[in-house]
């Protein structure tokens, strides 16, 4: 069949996809990009790298053989192979999102199919998180459980 993603894939070079890996985890310490994660235009990321759909770049990478080629300067990098788990985000990230989710809606009611929308009311490095089923797995399976203390504030 026709493969409707293939050209936004294909058309980065590894050059320009390693460039943007190395940049985010340069601005976020990591290589945990969100699925929905786009490289926003601002100077902190190359004017030739805006706009790239990097999550799903990594999303390609993790489960679809993208630049397979390339697996080891990958590993060098500290990519990780592994499908993304929910308590990937780090618990900073996950504070930040609470504390905004608190600041928009007055609580932490957070429902569960909630994902963090791409609008100015978040931060970009928020996008695409899945903040309902985080919550969820707080509450259910005692994720981020060491951080009891500060949740309960």
């Amino acid at each position: 069949g026709f493969d409707f993603g293939a050209q936004a894939i294909a058309s980065h070079g590894w050059d320009k996809v390693k460039a943007a890996l190395l940049q985010y985890q340069s601005v976020h310490g990591d290589l945990r990009v969100p699925f929905r994660f786009v490289i926003p235009e601002d100077g902190q990321w190359q004017p030739e790298l805006w706009g790239m759909r990097l999550g799903l770049t990594v999303y390609n990478i993790r489960n679809k053989e993208s630049y397979s080629e390339h697996r080891a300067e990958l590993e060098e990098m500290g990519f990780d192979f592994g499908a993304q788990a929910i308590a990937s985000h780090g618990w900073d990230k996950v504070k930040a999102a609470l504390l905004q989710y608190r600041s928009v809606h007055g609580d932490l009611l957070v429902p569960y199919l909630f994902v963090i929308p791409e609008d100015g009311q978040w931060q970009p490095e928020l996008w695409g998180m899945r903040l309902g089923l985080t919550v969820d797995r707080i509450r259910n399976q005692e994720t981020y459980s060491d951080h009891r203390a500060e949740l309960e504030e």
